[in-house]
């Protein structure tokens, strides 16, 4: 009915509503947590285009595991070009990011049949705008976190629904048209971001071979799972192609197959869902519904296997509809379970690999009590559009803009001051601490991150940073930010020159006599004649 797709669609600004004002919401603390170094990979990578070696420099990068190529980096540098300001840019781009993502399952429930209105899709967008409010109403920034970051695997969700779509409209009989596109979206997808080969190509391919067995429309069946698995591989292969072929490289994952932490990650995942399900209801509530819907679909997908084995045919629904329940099925368990198998789920912060699960456990409630309670969901659907929806818009019109529109690190404003009484121009601090200070810094300040022996730490940058500035010249250093393992005595045993400590209540610097970079050590190059070291 029409009133139910204003009903879908009215949920969807409630949810980006939420989105606000988690952020308008967010403390000072919070929104540090929202910008440090690792959350910082796009907006720097930006920064040096626009403000360093332009386009030509990206081929000198050290990128991330999942350099996030595709939507994820393209949509991002456009909307910090466009908007001017990291913090916006971040800010509109979890707006984006969330908006797409709902359409895009609307649009997959809708043409694949597995709801009938939408009633069940606009309670489950309200149900997952929760996890917007997390921070706010439980006490707990991590989900909401992982809602506005602009990297981390966001994008391979997105680009798993999006390759679902385009699947469903080729098995439906669309032209190849459509087939061209999921390959293409195959080949960026698993090139950017591998956790998209456990959201999409693995689910998708044993789905389709599965239905095979016994679907009237077998061939293409098949013939779209050996694309999968063909451009997925092409995926893998150019990107190995395109590391071999320019200086840039592309970080290992720290934990990739590493079978011998299953153990340990396990653990490590009963133990956060531990803390969650001690926490306040909303807390319990964000941490059930997924495990709970994880555990109802896969009885579901393990059931509708045998009886597609097993069972009499039914094609009554349409392939698309049995693909896309099966896929669903097999997407939950693989996704959730994916890091702890890998070796790779260490903590809280490890929900980044799983996030997709909390965000789509929420639309398969909403839709699964919409098919089965239509009348109860309307009215669930009604009064959470009223309970949610007020709160949100009152946020949204009253809470402080300028706050979250302007906000600096306090570190940076301290150094910023520093930076103008003593005329700092470039330091090196901890990883930690770079990355923030140089692109939130008013004083044009150049930090680059470096180990505790004060050795390039390049990660996330270029080396050529350390050796040259944008104007060609040397780049010559002449402060250490304080750290734990950046104190006074060991970074003047580094220099191999006296230092001077210099406090203030946010922060704390080393000031140094200028040095610069040997790019042959990687090291700071010896206090005599440091001059005659060539940066080139």
């Amino acid at each position: 009915m029409q009133y139910e797709r204003i009903w879908s669609f009215t949920a969807i600004v409630v949810c980006c509503m939420a989105i606000i004002a988690s952020i308008l919401c967010a403390s000072d603390k919070d929104l540090e947590y929202l910008f440090n170094s690792d959350a910082l990979y796009l907006p720097s990578i930006y920064h040096d285009v626009a403000f360093g070696a332009g386009l030509p420099g990206l081929k000198e990068w050290f990128f991330n595991p999942a350099p996030n190529f595709f939507p994820d980096m393209g949509a991002f540098l456009a909307l910090n070009a466009m908007l001017g300001d990291l913090r916006l840019a971040t800010y509109v781009f979890a707006l984006l990011q969330v908006a797409v993502i709902l359409l895009l399952v609307r649009r997959i429930a809708r043409l694949s049949g597995l709801v009938q209105s939408d009633t069940g899709f606009a309670l489950g967008t309200l149900l997952m705008g929760l996890l917007a409010m997390m921070g706010h109403w439980a006490g707990d920034f991590n989900l909401t976190f992982q809602l506005l970051i602009n990297s981390y695997h966001t994008g391979a969700f997105l680009n798993a629904l999006l390759s679902a779509l385009l699947m469903i409209h080729w098995l439906n009989g669309s032209a190849g048209s459509r087939l061209a596109l999921l390959c293409l979206v195959v080949l960026f997808g698993a090139a950017s971001d591998k956790l998209y080969w456990v959201l999409f190509v693995v689910p998708a391919t044993l789905a389709c071979i599965v239905l095979a067995i016994r679907s009237k429309v077998r061939w293409r069946l098949l013939l779209t799972a050996v694309l999968l698995v063909a451009f997925t591989w092409l995926g893998h292969r150019g990107l190995h192609l395109l590391d071999e072929s320019f200086p840039l490289d592309i970080a290992k994952p720290y934990a990739y197959q590493d079978f011998g932490r299953v153990t340990r990650s396990w653990h490590q995942f009963v133990e956060v869902n531990r803390w969650y399900l001690n926490g306040p209801p909303l807390m319990i509530w964000c941490t059930y519904v997924p495990l709970l819907v994880t555990i109802a679909v896969f009885v579901k997908g393990t059931r509708m296997v045998f009886g597609q084995l097993f069972g009499p045919m039914k094609e009554s629904q349409g392939v698309s509809h049995s693909l896309t329940a099966l896929m669903s099925c097999l997407f939950f368990p693989m996704a959730l379970l994916a890091p702890i198998l890998n070796g790779s789920f260490d903590g809280g912060d490890s929900i980044r690999y799983n996030f997709a699960v909390y965000m789509l456990a929420p639309l398969v409630l909403g839709i699964f009590l919409g098919n089965h309670a239509p009348k109860a969901s309307r009215i669930l659907t009604l009064v959470g559009i009223g309970l949610l929806g007020v709160p949100m818009l009152w946020y949204c019109a009253t809470w402080d803009h300028q706050r979250v529109l302007t906000f600096k690190p306090e570190k940076v404003i301290a150094l910023d001051e520093l930076a103008l009484e003593m005329d700092l121009r470039n330091g090196v601090a901890n990883y930690w601490d770079a990355k923030v200070i140089t692109l939130f810094t008013e004083r044009g300040l150049n930090v680059l991150p470096v180990f505790s022996n004060m050795a390039m730490y390049v990660k996330v940058n270029r080396e050529k940073m350390f050796l040259r500035g944008k104007d060609g010249e040397a780049m010559v250093f002449d402060f250490v930010v304080k750290h734990d393992e950046l104190q006074p005595e060991g970074v003047s045993s580094h220099l191999s020159f006296p230092c001077e400590l210099i406090t203030r209540p946010a922060i704390s610097i080393i000031r140094t006599r200028p040095w610069v970079y040997d790019p042959k050590t990687r090291l700071p190059a010896p206090s005599q004649g440091w001059e005659a070291v060539s940066p080139s």
